[in-house]
């Protein structure tokens, strides 16, 4: 058995019934609005590192890391809700097995509030043999496909694997193959939603041609298949080849593969993101006449070809340019990032730039993100709705300070205009512990489904040189996501939509000189001096005056459940900020589709959405007629066998989860899993078929978290 195993078996098995009584506020530690605290994912023993996270589809994000101590390496899983809440007490363990060494993976979404994750793993003594593999992971961090897919297991070293939704609940997964003699060829697998290979056995073959091809990277084309590209090794010249495949597993373009940069300079591969017209951009970095490096960026069309100038549309302004990040921005264009010496060879700062798809800059030369002193580095970048991005880095602004290195954070709108304080608001910057410098880094940006980030990274604030992992939701920072986009006149319907939600839709009556309208949403932010406001507001402008218009905002259940308003969505109105007051309006809401229309507006402003009779006393909602708290009953009968009952009570309306677990943590059963309005209830569980011993039940239900015993005889 793996050693890491056993000991989280000891651990689980000898700290369960107290973590579960004593532990609630770890689980339940829900994000912190203190950058000096954040929310703990992870703290063992030994060093976790090598983050992976994708979102979860419900504003939460999955994290996936590694865990290696002598003897061992393994793969865990945790999910964060939207809240910051753990979705499980203890993480899971993906894959373990008893050798060392590093571990190369990747993760998707997966289209179902899961995630697909696949890895290169050794399973033999030898140092040349590793194998690819797959796990789907579900909402409750349970692995989906019973024991891990493997996805090739050919002779010899596979590496480096990356992937991407096949747009039917499966991936396409690609990686670096060393079967032919040692020499690196590219090969690809495709998995359908259970799991299962759907092409030739251990894969596809994507590039074999003499010499050695290394290090793919991928991109959807936008019909189901795939654009790779990877760096090319002949006659000891370093060029960047790709070659699109559909999703039978078959070549579209000559099998060599198609020229991206073919001059021998040494250029080193970055990435690549789809150009939303069945093409690729493609981004490197590559060595000048000074022996430092410039960023540079191509794009590909849908047949293989080049479209801008062979050298590449260069992106960077300075001769020390190095380690590239590049995003799509969703509309046609690509945003990169990079770490630059521009200042000095002591300062390592952050730069960025937009290029549309004629290879136009944007950005003017470059935007600074941060030229805070020292270094700042290690970063990760997200794109944002509004056509910018989310930047989070390492920062040694602060070195040699014992508090050791940071994590700061910073968007960037669609003109490369930062939105959050100058060089960077603070996400993590706990205390110095006493024993060591603090160091946190290495982070990790989620966007969720609501137009926030979640930031991870690996934190040394508990263990000195040992890291454990972190996170934090930047909203819950005070740091708002601002969403834009103007709209044209269409008839007399200026309609707004973020994703497939729509925020506003202006109809006028009276059109006068209006032709379009600029909307602005600030996603995650409560407006100032309007308690209880569903989080989101609305910042209206229109080009032209003279006009009748009739407003129809939107909102979400989800919104609903997580502002706890009292009477639900039932009695909602629209507000419209008056100087520096809000003025309530009024308006009609219609529950079954989510809106509130107001009509008879002449001049736009900000506007939000609220319960004018839902006030808030000293933070709980008072209702005589409801319970005064929440609470959970001791199940009757106990001991039982096969049934018992349950009881709770729930003072609000809440997002609840009833679940049974056994004395080694293990899940056994979900008994509830949806949202409650206020009152109380029964649940019955029925324990036919399951072993006799001690099992543990929790509630939770919003902050409240509870836990009983129980007894179930034989």
């Amino acid at each position: 058995m793996d050693p890491t195993t056993s000991r989280v078996r000891i651990i689980r098995s000898t700290r369960f019934i107290a973590g579960l009584l004593l532990c609630c506020s770890q689980l339940l530690a829900q994000w912190s609005n203190d950058p000096t605290v954040n929310t703990p994912v992870f703290t063992g023993v030994n060093a976790q590192g090598g983050i992976t996270a994708v979102s979860d589809g419900q504003a939460g994000a999955f994290v996936f890391w590694v865990h290696s101590e002598t003897g061992a390496t393994g793969i865990y899983a945790q999910r964060m809700d939207a809240v910051g809440n753990r979705v499980r007490p203890q993480p899971t363990q993906v894959f373990q097995f008893p050798l060392t060494g590093t571990i190369s993976k990747d993760a998707i979404p997966d289209g179902s509030k899961g995630a697909i994750v696949t890895w290169s793993a050794k399973v033999t003594e030898s140092l040349t043999d590793a194998d690819i593999f797959a796990q789907r992971i579900d909402a409750n961090v349970n692995g989906s496909w019973g024991s891990p897919v493997t996805v090739c297991s050919s002779t010899n070293f596979q590496n480096i694997p990356h992937l991407i939704s096949d747009g039917a609940g499966g991936a396409i997964i690609v990686w670096e193959d060393r079967r032919a003699s040692g020499t690196g060829d590219i090969y690809a697998q495709r998995v359908d939603p259970s799991g299962v290979p759907l092409w030739t056995a251990n894969g596809a073959p994507v590039c074999t041609k003499p010499g050695n091809q290394l290090k793919p990277a991928i991109a959807p084309d936008g019909n189901g298949g795939a654009i790779i590209v990877w760096e090319d090794i002949s006659s000891f010249y370093v060029r960047l080849y790709a070659q699109r495949i559909n999703g039978a597993g078959e070549r579209q373009w000559a099998d060599t593969g198609a020229v991206v940069y073919f001059y021998p300079t040494g250029p080193t591969l970055r990435g690549i993101v789809s150009d939303g017209a069945g093409g690729a951009f493609v981004c490197w970095q590559d060595r000048n006449s000074h022996g430092d490096y410039d960023v540079y960026v191509q794009r590909i069309d849908a047949q293989g070809s080049m479209v801008w100038d062979p050298f590449g549309a260069r992106v960077s302004t300075s001769t020390k340019a190095v380690n590239p990040v590049m995003v799509s921005d969703g509309n046609g264009s690509a945003i990169v990032a990079w770490e630059d010496s521009l200042l000095g060879s002591r300062e390592v700062n952050i730069y960025a730039q937009r290029i549309n798809g004629a290879g136009a800059l944007l950005w003017g030369s470059s935007v600074s993100v941060t030229d805070a002193p020292n270094e700042q580095y290690y970063f990760s970048m997200i794109p944002r709705s509004n056509n910018g991005a989310v930047i989070a880095w390492t920062d040694a602004r602060n070195w040699p300070n014992p508090t050791g290195l940071d994590v700061y954070a910073q968007s960037l709108d669609s003109a490369g205009v930062p939105q959050w304080q100058a060089n960077g608001a603070p996400v993590s910057q706990p205390p110095a512990p006493s024993f060591a410098v603090s160091a946190q880094a290495f982070p990790v940006l989620v966007g969720n489904s609501v137009g926030g980030s979640i930031a991870f990274w690996e934190d040394s604030r508990n263990a000195g040189n040992f890291a454990d992992i972190y996170a934090q939701g930047l909203a819950a920072l005070g740091l708002p996501v601002l969403l834009t986009a103007s709209v044209t006149q269409t008839g007399t319907n200026f309609p707004f939509v973020i994703g497939t939600t729509p925020l506003v839709t202006a109809n006028f009556a009276a059109l006068g000189s209006v032709s379009s309208m600029t909307v602005e949403a600030y996603i995650n932010a409560i407006p100032a001096g309007l308690t209880k406001a569903l989080p989101r507001y609305l910042r209206l402008t229109a080009n032209g005056s003279g006009f009748i218009a009739t407003l129809t905002l939107s909102y979400t259940d989800a919104e609903v459940r997580a502002a706890g308003l009292k009477n639900g969505d039932a009695n909602l109105r629209a507000y419209r900020r008056s100087g520096s007051d809000w003025a309530l309006v009024g308006g009609a809401v219609d529950t079954a589709a989510n809106t509130v229309t107001v009509g008879g507006v002449t001049e736009f402003s900000d506007w939000a959405v609220r319960d004018p009779s839902d006030t808030l006393v000293t933070g709980v909602h008072m209702n005589p007629e409801l319970p005064g708290e929440i609470r959970l009953q001791q199940n009757y009968p106990n001991p039982f066998n096969p049934a018992t009952v349950i009881s709770y009570q729930l003072s609000t309306v809440s997002e609840v989860k009833l679940m049974v677990y056994d004395v080694l943590g293990r899940e056994v059963r979900t008994l509830v899993d949806e949202v409650k309005p206020a009152g109380g209830y029964t649940v019955s569980f029925d324990a036919a078929g399951v072993a006799s011993g001690v099992y543990f039940y929790r509630l939770i239900a919003g902050q409240f978290v509870g836990t009983r015993k129980m007894v179930l005889m034989e």
